[in-house]
């Protein structure tokens, strides 16, 4: 009986250090999985980084691309404007030019 007991306990230690060994197998994966998953966030919040560097020099470039926009809509409107001046000084330059020749051929 005493060598029947022996061996019940020898077997139960056995499952014991199997199941030990599967418990420190499976809290291996567990913190090879964490790790990866730390990793992975890492990574991520990298990309995040860069992404919003890339999202302000957008944003930026498209502020640019606004403000050339409103020159370029200008622009008509200031040679429009120097058109405009132009014949207007032409119109007056012209109506002096002709006063003061109708002034002297009349003295």
């Amino acid at each position: 009986m005493d060598e029947h007991i022996r061996e019940n306990i020898e077997l139960k230690i056995e499952n014991l250090n199997e199941r030990i060994k599967k418990i420190e197998e499976a809290g291996e994966r567990e913190a090879d999985n964490r790790r990866q998953i730390y990793t992975r966030l890492e990574n991520l919040e990298k990309h995040e980084v860069t992404t919003n560097i890339n999202y302000g020099h957008i944003l930026a470039s498209i502020d640019e691309i606004k403000k050339d926009v409103r020159e370029i809509k200008d622009k008509p409107h200031k040679r429009y404007e120097l058109i405009i001046n132009t014949i207007i000084s032409a119109i007056i330059g012209g109506s002096i030019g002709a006063l003061i020749t109708w002034i002297i051929q009349n003295k």
